[in-house]
């Protein structure tokens, strides 16, 4: 009996090891079976890895030009910046990782370039910077009333208690700027493209905005009385705190966010925008 069953056990052991083949229909060569079902499996798992790494691939990552993207970028600013006295002032010059603190009052360059820069108490009245790009850079406390800086470029940069009072940055270009406790009476940016802009506590009094694009723009507790929204597109702007008495072209602010105590005074403008008159008499 003991003879029966080893027998039994190494038939059937060469029955396994034995491979059952099977023609190809692509070579007609003999193929084994079991290896067949081994490549086939094998291919299913590569196929199901490409599938998570493509997966993983579309997966939504935020773009500086996504709506979704909320905070804005601040200046990536060199972790030193050397004081700099003596500064280039020919057209299309570079100033690039520097402090300046110096008098500028009047200075005339056009396509200048300032990139990494700490501005600190600096007076840029009257100046003209046409055409100037400006990134990456921070003013403090800086004196820029009436600087021409039309055309502008500016890319995450950030001014602090300044005074820009008249300053002119029509046509301009601005991404990731934030304008905090500034003085900006009747500054000028007018048909400027910009998003991701913030105004914190600042007085934009007769400031104006005229055919302006602003997008994600963000006026937090700002005086925007008799500002100039003309013809702008600043749909979704955030207006929380912000005074909005006698703003002109009330009807751009199409789609704008403001707070529980501000829809009655901005009301009576939009009634008055749409010519409908107020009259408690009855005739």
């Amino acid at each position: 009996m003991v003879g029966a069953l080893l027998e039994a056990l190494v038939l059937g052991r060469r029955h396994r090891e034995e491979p059952r083949l099977h023609p190809d229909t692509r070579t007609g060569r003999q193929v084994d079976v079991a290896d067949e079902r081994r490549w086939i499996g094998m291919g299913l798992d590569r196929l199901r890895s490409s599938r998570r790494r493509r997966h993983r691939r579309l997966r939504w990552v935020p773009s500086k030009e996504d709506p979704r993207r909320e905070r804005l970028q601040a200046p990536r600013l060199a972790r030193s910046t050397p004081l700099l006295e003596a500064l280039p002032m020919e057209d299309e010059s570079t100033w690039q990782g520097f402090e300046i603190r110096r008098d500028l009052t009047g200075s005339a360059v056009d396509g200048l370039d300032v990139a990494e820069c700490r501005f600190v108490s600096a007076s840029l009245t009257s100046t003209n910077f046409d055409r100037c790009r400006i990134r990456d850079s921070l003013f403090v406390e800086c004196e820029a009333s009436g600087a021409l800086l039309e055309a502008v470029s500016l890319t995450r940069v950030e001014f602090r208690q300044c005074r820009l009072t008249g300053a002119v940055l029509s046509r301009g270009r601005l991404r990731d700027v934030r304008f905090a406790e500034c003085q900006m009476r009747e500054v000028q940016l007018r048909v400027a493209e910009g998003s991701d802009l913030q105004f914190d506590s600042c007085d934009l009094t007769e400031a104006d905005f005229y055919g302006s694009r602003l997008v994600r723009a963000r006026f937090f507790d700002c005086d925007l009385t008799r500002s100039d929204f003309s013809q702008a597109d600043v749909r979704g702007a955030q207006l929380h705190g912000s005074k909005l008495d006698g703003i002109r072209g009330v009807s751009s602010l199409v789609g704008a966010v403001v707070s529980s105590a501000q829809p009655v005074p901005l009301g009576v403008q939009v009634l008055g925008a749409l010519d409908i008159v107020i009259d408690d008499e009855r005739e």
